[in-house]
């Protein structure tokens, strides 16, 4: 996700088709690698499409490139389920069962692991019985007939996985703390810490009305989206943690600046990915 997100800051000012190529190219592997990848693939897309506009009038011939390498990598996969499965499926097909483990009557937390296919005989006889595709489908179902029925425990569930997503727990701090190892309060204290200073970070980020803060801040709103909505564990929450270093160090800067009294970065400036870039530049020049 770091190399994605980087190509992604620097290609809105690339004139070449085969750059762009390239683009689609790394974001279809990113994308068969860890298909969560493909809640941002829209939005960042479309953000480096926007701004290639300012520096090149054939953008069209840019975002035909980019698409249509990125469609192409995909077909192999998708003719791969097709024979396998009989239906159009591009990715993955276990969204319902995904859905379904965090969002049943059997959930406590953040989801029921123990009912999982793998871990379960009554499941995966169902499994076997059913076939995948009208088993995920059935899954779905159920989840969002659980879902509509119960929107309090919905709502608890979501939020007990967000918890979890940032701090590593799902449950609240203040239990923990009573009970907790010297370390484990050590790695509370640190993941409150960072999960603070990033959201901070990416407000300051927003704050600079930089066209590069929508990257940053779409990267920790859009990506975790998904695992709050079905089950959440810290390392699903790894490709975009060199963005959270970024954001958190920034939101560490501009809070100390903001407590020396020393005015915050203006629109004048630019973003830290941009900074990055400036500074390098510049060692070159040297």
């Amino acid at each position: 996700m770091a190399l994605i997100f980087w190509a992604t800051l620097e290609i809105r000012e690339s004139k070449s088709a085969w750059a762009w190529a390239g683009y689609g190219a790394l974001w279809v592997t990113g994308v068969l690698v860890n298909p969560s990848l493909l809640s941002l693939f829209p939005f960042l897309v479309a953000w480096a499409l926007w701004h290639s506009r300012q520096v090149a009038s054939s953008w069209l011939k840019f975002s035909g490139a980019a698409l249509l390498v990125f469609t192409i990598g995909l077909v192999p996969w998708t003719i791969r389920n097709y024979v396998v499965f009989g239906k159009f499926i591009p990715l993955r097909s276990n969204f319902g069962l995904e859905l379904w483990l965090g969002n049943n009557p059997n959930v406590t937390d953040t989801w029921s692991a123990t009912f999982h296919p793998n871990d379960d005989p009554v499941e995966m006889a169902k499994y076997v019985r059913m076939g995948e595709i009208a088993y995920m489908a059935e899954k779905q179902h159920e989840a969002f007939v659980f879902m509509r029925t119960h929107p309090v425990e919905t709502v608890n569930f979501v939020f007990h996985r967000f918890v979890q997503t940032w701090l590593d727990e799902s449950e609240s701090p203040v239990d923990i703390w009573s009970n907790a190892s010297l370390l484990i309060r050590v790695i509370v204290v640190w993941n409150i810490l960072l999960t603070l200073m990033t959201f901070l970070g990416a407000l300051f980020v927003y704050r600079t009305r930089r066209p590069e803060a929508f990257p940053f801040v779409a990267a920790v709103l859009i990506f975790p989206l998904i695992f709050y909505l079905t089950h959440s564990s810290l390392r699903y929450r790894f490709p975009i943690d060199p963005i959270i270093v970024v954001l958190s160090v920034f939101g560490t800067s501009s809070l100390i600046s903001l407590a020396l009294r020393r005015p915050l970065i203006s629109t004048d400036t630019v973003a830290p990915a941009a900074v990055i870039s400036q500074s390098r530049v510049s060692s070159h020049s040297d």
